[in-house]
């Protein structure tokens, strides 16, 4: 199993991927999946997206051609579900540590930023949850109705790609 787990982890500048820990996930039901992207000496979910749940598998497919753009695949980064009735979302920050949360949409934005304004005025600029950074942005199923936002969202996973200190890919 050791050999296995080693053979599985990739480097990424600093950080270390694991898929130790990793439970697949059915695309609609997003409070299980997780990776890690961490230092070796301290296992942790590096990026961590938040939303009240990815209804339409069409908005599932989109935030995995936004998680993609990234450079990073959906098994990379960890998404929770605030809807799920049972989230207990301070436990789970606890255990995960991530260094990055990105929240998609209004419910999960004013939650994490205890902000009553629409995500519309929260996204563009990191916030604080506690320790960790937070980047509002607008929900996949939003940027399906609305594509003149992807660039606005593009912009915000930029920052955060920054932030992780990710090279983003060049376009072809």
């Amino acid at each position: 199993f050791v050999a296995e787990k080693q053979r599985n982890a990739l480097s990424l500048g600093n950080f270390s991927m694991s898929w130790q820990g990793f439970m697949p996930a059915r695309s609609l039901v997003m409070s299980r999946r997780r990776a890690q992207l961490a230092p070796p000496e301290q296992p942790t979910e590096a990026l961590i997206f938040v939303s009240a749940g990815l209804q339409d598998p069409s908005a599932a497919d989109l935030l995995t051609k936004m998680i993609q753009a990234m450079g990073l695949t959906r098994e990379q980064t960890s998404e929770w579900n605030i809807a799920d009735p049972q989230f207990d979302l301070d436990e789970r920050l606890q255990s995960a540590q991530p260094k990055v949360i990105v929240t998609l949409g209004d419910l999960a934005a004013q939650m994490l930023t205890k902000s009553v304004s629409p995500v519309s005025e929260l996204r563009g600029r990191f916030h604080r949850f506690g320790e960790i950074l937070v980047m509002p942005t607008f929900d996949p199923a939003y940027l399906l109705q609305n594509p003149s936002a992807k660039r606005d969202v593009w912009e915000d996973l930029k920052q955060v790609a920054a932030q992780l200190g990710l090279n983003l890919p060049k376009k072809a």
